[in-house]
């Protein structure tokens, strides 16, 4: 019952809870009075031009799978926001445990989106193209011979609070900071606007953010594929740069079918990517129709998006093969003596 009514209270409106006072670098957005993670404040916030990136420390309140004992943990994150593409990132890292301490949930969770301004300062900002993955070991175990307790799993807590509300989970904070860090933006883009070279870079740096992407090399425009098999996708880096991650985006009959985080060594590779087509539906299956997608880099850095690639998706042909036939006119050749007729057992007894 404690749990259920946790996950209640974390998918209701956060910002309800009380917040406490004073700099940023200090306290949490609201105490972690039940199992899972809370939001936590910004500990570092610098603001460019170009992007604002922040880091962030908050607080998660884990069972140990043995002892089935509570304890606090710290989580730490780093976001980023480029107004350019209008990409939102983020990534909250909760440790794993010491071999000298009792095993408990931890794990990595990620998400990218699309946000039409920076959602940290803006509380009323609900995001788009929503990607967010959690690699959590312990979220998927269960109680084993030695009755080992079932942890409690972190993603729907930190993942799945990101895709109902439509915004980064390190966005989740009270109007007071929101208001902090909106004073700091407007301030520092006010001095770099006083000094030369912001004067003759920042153009520069939004006409970069608009037109740097990676090259889609595979599929090739008006290709076709067979349904259910394995349609490749083969990314090029934007020159110059060393790219670890990125973002694909595929449509299907003129409306969204899903976002695939990919890896930089598949999507580079001399094949390509190729687990979308043959998978699961309804993101990973590809059906009879006309497709496109697009991409962008999301690691280390984040890119402006590709230009759009259509390709399309048929059934297969099954041709029903052919017996051969002899030349019109000509007599079917009479079988060679002892060869058993249509009535006739091989054995050359006659049928019953």
């Amino acid at each position: 019952m404690r749990r259920l009514l946790h996950m209640a209270l974390l998918l209701w409106c956060w910002e309800s809870f009380a917040a406490p006072q004073g700099a940023l670098s200090s306290g949490e957005l609201f105490g972690v009075d039940d199992l899972g993670c809370s939001g936590g404040l910004p500990q570092r916030a610098t603001f460019t031009s170009a992007s604002s990136t922040y880091a962030f420390t908050g607080s998660c309140l884990l069972t140990a799978t043995r002892s089935n004992s509570d304890a606090t943990f710290p989580w730490t994150g780093a976001g980023a926001y480029d107004p350019s593409p209008g990409g939102a990132t983020e990534k909250l890292t909760v440790p794993a445990p010491k071999i000298s301490e009792p095993s408990r949930p931890y794990g990595t969770f990620q998400a990218v989106m699309h946000c039409g301004a920076d959602p940290r300062p803006n509380a009323d900002v609900r995001c788009d193209h929503i990607v967010a993955w959690a690699d959590a070991p312990l979220d998927h175990t269960v109680p084993n011979a030695m009755r080992w307790t079932q942890p409690y799993p972190l993603a729907p807590v930190v993942t799945g609070l990101v895709q109902q509300n439509g915004r980064p989970f390190t966005s989740f904070m009270n109007q007071d900071t929101r208001n902090k860090l909106a004073t700091q933006d407007t301030a520092a883009l006010a001095a770099q606007r006083k000094g030369p070279e912001v004067l003759q870079t920042a153009p520069q740096q939004s006409v970069i953010g608009q037109v740097i992407f990676p090259s889609v090399l595979l599929p090739t425009k008006g290709q076709n594929f067979f349904s259910q098999t394995p349609v490749p996708i083969k990314l090029a880096p934007p020159n110059g740069w060393s790219v670890t991650g990125y973002l694909v985006d595929i449509e299907s009959n003129g409306r969204p079918l899903c976002n695939i985080p990919v890896g930089a060594a598949d999507a580079q590779s001399p094949l390509g990517y190729r687990e979308w087509g043959a998978g699961n539906p309804p993101c990973f299956l590809a059906i009879p129709g006309t497709y496109r997608l697009r991409a962008q880099v999301i690691s280390p850095r984040q890119s402006g998006w590709s230009d759009w690639v259509q390709f399309t998706v048929s059934q297969p042909r099954f041709t029903t093969p052919i017996r051969p036939r002899g030349i019109e006119g000509e007599q079917s050749p009479e079988p060679p003596p002892g060869t058993p007729g249509p009535s006739e057992q091989p054995s050359g007894k006659q049928s019953e």
